[in-house]
């Protein structure tokens, strides 16, 4: 008879959440860690099941419990998701371990047909079927997000993925504040960014993850930054990123050639064209170059729009001018 296997430590313990998502609406099963948070559908049925990452197997023994009621035992929690916007925690118990949690992040709704959401004015973005060819021919993939989280302080630091902590979702404006307090969760956009991560530090061992220099933007807050008119940051689903070790909030020198262009954004940007090829999430990679200390220096911009588009722009001696980085001409 085979030995068994000793009782797991908490860092070898996994969750399997199955939930529909609230961004887009399609059914999720992701692997998250202890501590970490999911956003499904309010009122949806959902399903966490603890997994022994050593082997893969589902770890009995243990129980779960949400909110006040009593805990369940099993391998497996199914539940129905509370409709009482924020933070709901799933606990997990096993003899021999700490407890552990998850986070179930429930959004609230508001289909800001008003141009308000939560009582704040964001605007509105424009009329899609008077945009640009493109645009329109996907107009139906315009549609403003219906379901935010709150951005409450307790929540900002729970991770979504190992790319993504709930703080990313509304980057700070110029003037270091996050001009709203709540921002839509889109999971195209989140498994994106997370699969770039895996690929991209395989490439680039010990680099930290990416900082995010843009995500979610109202309409109104889009204008005022001068954004893309169709702008996809105004749905959620579209980020801008550098890698910055240093913390000097610029795009570090990724391919130690004493400066900081272009050519360090490509390294990140192939890294998701590569993705793309494969993957079920299609959508936009814009590269960014950008002058002066002040700046980032260089950054990528990554969507998960629905379709394929790409360009790139330079802003060097005062004007902005497109170059092209890629092989593939757009769909």
């Amino acid at each position: 008879m085979e030995p068994a296997m000793p009782a797991p430590a908490p860092s070898d313990i996994r969750f399997r959440v199955d939930f529909e998502a609230a961004q887009p609406a399609a059914r999720m099963s992701i692997a998250l860690p202890p501590g970490y948070a999911f956003v499904p559908m309010p009122g949806a049925e959902a399903r966490i099941t603890a997994i022994d990452g050593r082997s893969g197997a589902v770890l009995e023994g243990g129980s779960f419990s949400l909110g006040a009621a009593r805990p369940r035992k099993g391998g497996a929690f199914s539940f129905t998701v509370p409709r009482r916007s924020g933070a709901h925690p799933v606990i997990y118990s096993h003899p021999g371990l700490p407890a552990m949690r998850l986070v179930c992040l429930v959004p609230f709704e508001d289909d800001s047909a008003d141009g308000r959401v939560d009582g704040v004015r964001i605007g509105a973005p424009p009329d899609p079927a008077r945009g640009p060819e493109k645009v329109r021919r996907h107009r139906s993939l315009y549609v403003p997000p219906r379901r935010f989280v709150r951005l409450e302080p307790s929540v900002l630091g729970l991770s979504l993925s190992p790319a993504v902590r709930v703080g990313d979702l509304v980057c700070p404006s110029s003037d270091g504040r996050r001009h709203v307090s709540f921002a839509p969760v889109d999971y195209g956009l989140i498994r994106l960014v997370t699969e770039g991560w895996r690929r991209f530090s395989r490439l680039h061992p010990g680099l930290p993850r990416w900082s995010y220099i843009s995500w979610y933007r109202t309409p109104t807050h889009n204008r005022r930054e001068g954004g893309s008119r169709h702008s996809r940051h105004m749905y959620g689903d579209a980020c801008d990123m550098i890698i910055d070790a240093d913390g000097d909030g610029r795009m570090d020198d990724l391919n130690g050639d004493g400066r900081v262009d272009r050519r360090d954004a490509l390294l990140i940007a192939k890294v998701f064209e590569d993705i793309e090829r494969g993957f079920p999430v299609r959508g936009g990679i814009g590269v960014y170059e950008y002058p002066g200390a002040a700046s980032a220096g260089a950054a990528v911009h990554v969507d998960a729009r629905g379709y394929r588009v790409r360009w790139g722009y330079s802003w060097l001696s005062g004007r902005k001018r497109s170059f092209v980085w890629y092989d593939e001409v757009d769909e």
